[in-house]
């Protein structure tokens, strides 16, 4: 039986209900833009332009032309995943409808993603990262198949300047131990190179956290020590 074959069957309750190639042409243009991990993409679907608007504006990402396809489809993406709940709540007595149909959406939404990530996995033949096993040498060849070390490097100069530069205005009294601030540093690096790894980020949630966790390790291994060179100068604390 051929991937697209096996995916349609498995989430059969949604093929036709939701029209699945125009929500995964969003989904490709939502990666593109880079503003979300797309593991935390659901909102994305029933946001809406306005919504979708505040968080690019947040997150200052820069305008392109696919920004401006995603926020041009956000609207039409969101209505009918509202419609599709919304029919499929209908068939379904509940005490409170609305309540009841907001639980569908964010269900239905997450289900959506699924099938797209599924999508993404067998379709574009990612079988191996399925069949890794996801230690330290796999998840550098993963990591630097996708992102060269200069763009990693760009990355962690910039988040080094962001927190070199903000320090005393937001992150005083933020982080509590060395630990927890070299968490947030080295996932912001990450963050920053998501959009080029996330073909790889499939819906299996033990890989996807041993390869996550594995390339949070090699960025620590190349930065750490920096890292600690700016905790010890903001805090004058060593560890």
């Amino acid at each position: 039986m051929k991937p697209k074959t096996e995916i349609l069957i498995k989430y059969s309750e949604l093929v036709g209900k939701y029209p699945l190639k125009k929500i995964f042409e969003y989904l490709n243009t939502l990666q593109k833009v880079g503003i979300t991990n797309m593991f935390g993409a659901t909102p994305y679907l029933y946001g809406g332009r306005n919504w979708i608007q505040k968080q690019i504006d947040y997150f200052d990402i820069e305008e392109d032309e696919n920004v401006e396809k995603l926020l041009d489809m956000a609207d039409e993406i969101k209505d009918s995943i509202i419609l599709g709940a919304l029919k499929r709540q209908e068939r379904e007595e509940t005490n409170n409808f609305i309540r009841s149909v907001e639980r569908r959406i964010q269900q239905e939404s997450k289900d959506i993603l699924k099938i797209w990530m599924d999508f993404k996995g067998k379709v574009l033949k990612e079988s191996i990262i399925i069949e890794a096993k996801y230690n330290k040498k796999d998840a550098a060849n993963f990591l630097f198949r996708r992102v060269t070390k200069e763009e990693l490097d760009d990355e962690y100069k910039e988040v080094y300047e962001y927190y070199s530069d903000n320090w005393n205005k937001r992150h005083k009294y933020r982080f509590e131990n060395f630990d927890l601030f070299k968490k947030v540093f080295t996932t912001t690096i990450m963050d920053g190179v998501h959009g080029r790894l996330i073909d790889g980020f499939l819906d299996r949630d033990d890989e996807i956290g041993e390869l996550y966790d594995s390339v949070l390790e090699i960025i620590d291994d190349i930065y750490g020590n920096r890292i600690a060179r700016l905790w010890t100068q903001k805090t004058g604390q060593r560890f």
